[in-house]
């Protein structure tokens, strides 16, 4: 909780007690499991698409080049 009475407007007991909360844990290991079925194994991950195509999710460091090279292969 360090960390979180350090960032102003937070109210640190509401957060201190939702964190524990199991509905939030069963929505992580949901969204674990959708990002496991997407190839996602990394935080973060990079992934740019279109309404017909995606590039493939790519989790390490890139130069900015490379970046808008996905992003150039799925603008219309």
């Amino acid at each position: 909780t360090g960390l979180a009475k350090q960032i102003g407007g937070l109210n640190v007991s509401s957060w201190n007690k939702e964190r524990f909360n199991p509905k939030y844990g069963d929505q992580i290991v949901q969204e674990g499991k959708q990002a496991q079925s997407l190839g996602i194994n990394a935080t973060p991950t990079l992934i740019a698409s279109n309404a017909s195509s995606q590039t493939n999710p790519v989790s390490s460091a890139i130069p900015y080049g490379e970046v808008q090279s996905m992003i150039k292969s799925v603008s219309s």
